[in-house]
């Protein structure tokens, strides 16, 4: 097995698959990858699917974990706004699994996009700065789409035992929207992408 490119990381590769890396001819390749879904030791599902294996120079295997890496964060990023939105504690974050999973869905062509542009030599900072622009984009939108799903019945719906309504209300859209584009402009996910933070985000984060 072929220790993982980031520290504390699960993830190995396989050793037919890094020698193959090492000695293949063609640029790209495909690979079937599988494994099972847990949660607290009990299988949820198995998946399985077919997807592209790049050969990357090490700069372009550097730049492909920060995009990674930034997916990552910007997926997390959403989900904790969205339980924000909903008023949803911890326990019910998995309720929210099916947006993440729609996340990485909706941006997977432009990922295997980006891969193979780093595979072709493409300059990196223009391929993540890019990407930013796409998770940014992608974000925001499935943000809205579930946020203002039922916002017009907020008033007729029950509240729970403190009185409080359980349906977003246009106030806590509008701040937590507000936090989570602050998010998407802001220095931490620059970072996860490599990328310089704009001005202002490094003067917001300071103060």
């Amino acid at each position: 097995m072929e220790a993982p490119a980031g520290k504390g990381s699960l993830a190995y590769r396989a050793q037919t698959v890094a020698d193959y890396s090492r000695r293949a001819k063609r640029p790209e390749a495909s690979v079937l990858v599988a494994g099972w879904a847990m949660s607290n030791m009990s299988p949820l599902d198995f998946l399985w699917s077919e997807q592209p294996l790049f050969t990357l120079r090490p700069e372009a295997s550097d730049a492909a974990t920060m995009l990674v890496a930034g997916a990552d964060l910007v997926s997390r990023t959403m989900v904790m706004a969205l339980r924000d939105v909903k008023a949803m504690d911890v326990t019910e974050g998995t309720r929210l699994d099916p947006e993440r999973e729609g996340f990485y869905l909706a941006t997977q062509v432009g990922f295997v996009a980006a891969l193979s542009a780093l595979a072709r030599g493409e300059a990196a900072e223009g391929i993540r700065a890019a990407r930013l622009v796409t998770l940014r984009r992608q974000v925001l939108a499935q943000f809205d789409a579930v946020a203002l799903n039922g916002l017009a019945e907020r008033d007729i719906t029950p509240r729970d035992t403190l009185g409080f309504s359980r349906r977003p209300t246009a106030q806590r859209i509008i701040t937590t929207r507000g936090q989570l584009l602050g998010n998407m402009h802001g220095p931490k996910i620059h970072e996860a992408l490599g990328l310089t933070p704009p001005e202002f985000a490094k003067r917001k984060a300071k103060a």
